[in-house]
């Protein structure tokens, strides 16, 4: 997803009546995601490089919408602005294509409007040709840098917690004081992504199964390892984010996982617990900082410290503190 739960990756067609606010829509939503600050005030959006074709309208236009929105903030500087560009099926897809490849972290590419590229129309199948005219802009846009997670079942085919929002963020604390499914529903999905029916952007999946291009995982490079037997799945997704790359939920694609394989009756529970903490503190630390170190700690400590208050699971998550606590004090 590009804009919350409301935009998707892919191409999509902004239609409307003449002087409806089109451009001005899609000029503040290239800003937002240029920023990285919410579209519309309300939906977070991945920030990245954005390519802006104000081909209609002319300069002067654009820039005063421009000066308008920004007031007395500068412009983004991965925001970039052409005036003129070629037609669809001359070299438009091939200079695309290009920029594309020199901005790995490109988030968004705004053709106002498509009249201005569009090829001269020869036959009489207006739809047929404007279909072939933008088959080449699909194929771009279908060409995603990203990690898949399906969603993954129990033995019992209830839907596992395998989908999670980025640790270290406000979000992961608020689902510990408030359980998510008391929340309306687009902010339930956004703490708890496993539970969305759609394909979503979320933070970290675990990795019982993780679908990328070879090129990608080439890029992101090997598995640390140092990072050994847990926390790989969210150092491999916290390394793709950083880098630009998306990590998508599919919730239209079904595993079943019995989990815990990888170690059986091997390792003590407490000691498994301990481990987990301290691994998954090591990638925090590492890849998000302090700042997000202390706000993960705080989500985890109040999420075991109360679901073993009210009884939920208490001997269980009564552990998983104990477990926090050790791991707090081991040697960073």
């Amino acid at each position: 997803m590009v804009v919350g739960d409301v935009i998707p990756a892919g191409l999509l067609l902004l239609a409307g009546d003449p002087k409806a606010g089109k451009s001005l829509l899609a000029q503040d939503l290239a800003l937002c995601i240029a920023a990285g600050t919410p579209a519309w005030g309300c939906l977070a959006v991945p920030q990245g490089s954005v390519l802006y074709l104000a081909n209609e309208g002319g300069q002067r236009s654009f820039r005063a919408r421009m000066e308008q929105m920004l007031g007395s903030e500068v412009a983004p500087t991965n925001l970039r602005i052409a005036y003129e560009s070629e037609p669809l099926g001359a070299r438009l897809e091939a200079q695309l294509d290009m920029w594309l490849t020199e901005h790995p972290d490109a988030r968004l590419v705004v053709i106002d409007t498509y009249a201005s590229v569009a090829p001269e129309t020869r036959g009489v199948n207006r739809h047929q040709e404007d279909y072939n005219a933008l088959a080449g802009l699909a194929d771009l846009a279908n060409r995603t840098r990203a990690i898949f997670a399906p969603r993954l079942l129990n033995p019992d085919a209830t839907v596992q917690r395998s989908a999670f929002p980025a640790p270290g963020g406000a979000g992961p604390v608020v689902a510990a004081f408030i359980p998510p499914r008391a929340l309306p529903g687009g902010l339930a999905t956004r703490l708890e992504p496993f539970r969305s029916r759609a394909p979503r952007t979320v933070g970290w999946a675990i990795g019982a199964c993780l679908v990328a291009s070879t090129a990608l995982l080439r890029e992101l490079g090997p598995f640390d390892p140092d990072v050994f037997l847990y926390g790989e799945d969210l150092d491999l997704c916290l390394r793709a984010r950083a880098a630009g790359a998306a990590v998508i939920y599919r919730p239209d694609v079904e595993l079943l996982h019995e989990g815990g394989h990888s170690t059986g009756t091997a390792i003590h529970v407490q000691q498994r617990l301990e481990m987990q903490a301290r691994r998954r503190r090591q990638v925090i630390a590492t890849q998000l900082g302090p700042h997000s170190l202390r706000r993960d700690d705080l989500a985890e400590a109040a999420t075991y410290g109360l679901r073993a208050l009210v009884g939920r699971r208490r001997r269980e998550n009564i552990a998983k503190l104990r477990a926090l606590r050790v791991a707090q004090k081991s040697p960073s």
